[in-house]
C-alpha cells in the first residue's frame, strides 16, 4: 500500500506535533545532525522517499530543481525524484494551522490533493497564511518520467 511520510527541515521542527507522530521522520532518524546542509536533507528526502517540510523556500526550490537535474546523467546509477516539497509562511501557530488544515487547502487542476498526492506525484506545495496553497508538480527525473509514459501507453494498449 503506498504511504508518505514527513522530513521536517531545522527550522520547522517544532510543527512536528501536526501531524501524525508515525509519519514524521527526524533528522537524526536518516542519519543527520541537526546541523544538516539544504543539500543533505535533500538527499536523504529522496533516499527515504519523504516529502520534505521547510520555512526556508528561498534556498529549498532552487537546491531541489538542481538536485533533480542531476537526473539525467543518473549520478551514481539512481534517480533523483523527490516526493513532494512543502514551503510553509513563518510563524509557528500559522505552520501548525496550516499542516493541520493541508488537505482542506490542496487543490491542483480544481482536484483536491491529498498528502498521499504530494508524495506520490511530487508536488510543489507553497502555503500562503489565508486562502488555497500553490500546487504545482516538481520537474520529474528524465528516466523515472519515461517509465511513466511507457506504463501509461502499455495501459491504452490493454497490456
Amino acid at each position: 500500500m503506498p504511504t508518505y511520510r514527513f522530513l521536517l527541515d531545522r527550522d520547522v521542527q517544532a510543527v512536528a506535533d501536526a501531524l501524525p507522530a508515525s509519519r514524521v521522520v527526524t533528522l537524526a532518524k536518516v542519519g543527520l545532525p541537526a546541523t544538516a546542509s539544504d543539500d543533505e536533507i535533500i538527499e536523504a528526502a529522496c533516499e527515504n522517499r519523504c516529502i520534505i517540510v521547510t520555512a526556508n523556500g528561498r534556498d529549498f526550490v532552487p537546491k531541489a530543481l538542481a538536485y533533480i537535474r542531476q537526473s539525467s546523467r543518473r549520478s551514481k546509477g539512481r534517480c533523483h525524484d523527490l516526493n513532494g516539497l512543502v514551503v510553509l509562511p513563518s510563524g509557528l501557530e500559522a505552520q501548525r494551522r496550516l499542516l493541520r488544515e493541508g488537505p482542506r487547502r490542496m487543490w491542483y487542476d480544481d482536484r483536491p490533493v491529498t498528502w498521499l498526492d504530494v508524495s506520490g506525484r511530487s508536488y510543489y506545495v507553497r502555503f500562503k497564511k489565508l486562502g488555497r496553497a500553490d500546487v504545482s508538480p516538481l520537474p520529474r527525473c528524465r528516466v523515472c518520467e519515461r517509465n511513466e509514459i511507457g506504463r501509461r501507453n502499455r495501459k491504452k494498449k490493454g497490456g
